[in-house]
């Protein structure tokens, strides 16, 4: 599983080889997705039955297998034929090796790898529905996930400077977060459906006296303890999408 900072990159590399000629501000131009308005009883429902969801959750055993695949999007969410827009991504196979250990000073924890990887991933289970996530190859920090955050709710960062280098241009920044739950979703792996919280991160930049956003979604299915999607884009014409298309999990110890 790729983690958020893998997929920007991706997504950046994508940006890269289908708008070479595009300005840096427009590669940094991003869209923030539409939420849907509903009327506060759906609002109450819709947040019951988060609530419930979130209040239990499986943690996935060693040797838990899932394999994901990579495929774009338009801005109306349609697939785009790859003879259109190819992530040039080849199917990932990710395996749970270590279950229920700490890391980088958190408790609860699986540790995810694959054939094809030299790094580590991990993901941090809360009791009330958060996950936390962090990649070795970028341990800085960990990712912070609220999927116990009620429907409709912002989560909103301090603004924060930021500098780097994008296709040898170099920038400067100021960015923050806004984060929430945007409501359930459904994902289906092979022949079952599962229900899926859907946490959508946008990440605001003020470049040159332009803003502009980039939106990450995430579908978390709490009955397996993972990721069946997630989602990233540039503003560019495609969103880069991460699916699991398999999912085997350990089966009991027979007595």
């Amino acid at each position: 599983m790729l983690m958020r900072t893998p997929l920007i990159k991706a997504a950046l590399d994508i940006a890269e080889r289908l708008l070479q000629p595009i300005m840096i501000s427009k590669i940094f131009s991003l869209t923030v997705l539409l939420l849907s308005i509903v009327v506060l009883p759906e609002i109450a429902k819709s947040q019951s039955v988060h609530e419930k969801t979130t209040s239990s959750f499986s943690i996935p055993k060693d040797g838990t297998v899932f394999v994901n695949t990579y495929y774009a999007t338009d801005s109306s969410g349609a697939l785009v034929p790859k003879s259109v827009a190819d992530p040039e991504m080849s199917d990932d196979t990710q395996i749970v090796v270590r279950t229920g250990i700490r890391a980088y000073g958190k408790s609860n924890c699986v540790a995810t790898t694959g054939p094809a990887h030299q790094d580590t991933n991990y993901i941090s289970y809360a009791k009330n529905g958060d996950v936390w996530i962090i990649n070795t190859n970028h341990a800085q920090k960990w990712t912070y996930l609220p999927f116990g955050l009620k429907p409709g709710k912002i989560l909103k960062t301090s603004n924060k400077a930021d500098t780097g280098t994008v296709m040898g241009r170099h920038y400067d920044m100021v960015d923050h977060d806004e984060t929430q739950v945007l409501g359930h979703d459904t994902v289906t792996i092979g022949d079952k459906t599962y229900d899926c919280i859907k946490l959508q991160i946008v990440h605001y930049f003020e470049y040159e006296d332009n803003q502009y956003a980039n939106a990450e979604t995430f579908w978390y299915a709490p009955a397996i303890g993972y990721f069946p999607r997630l989602s990233t884009g540039w503003n560019v014409s495609y969103f880069l999408n991460q699916q699991v298309k398999s999912y085997r999990p350990t089966l009991p110890t027979a007595p």
